[in-house]
């Protein structure tokens, strides 16, 4: 497997536990820490 894939299946990840906490009611009220988390994820694994 090689890095473009990688990079491809780690942001597939990524959006897969941003909607599942999109769902998740609990998450409106941590909405600002989760956008927060995610936006570091994103810098991670956007290198």
């Amino acid at each position: 497997m090689d890095y473009q894939e990688m990079k491809k299946r780690n942001e597939q990840k990524i959006k897969a536990i941003f909607l599942s906490n999109l769902h998740n009611p609990r998450v409106h009220i941590l909405k600002k820490e989760v956008v927060v988390n995610l936006s570091h994820l994103y810098s991670y694994f956007s290198f």
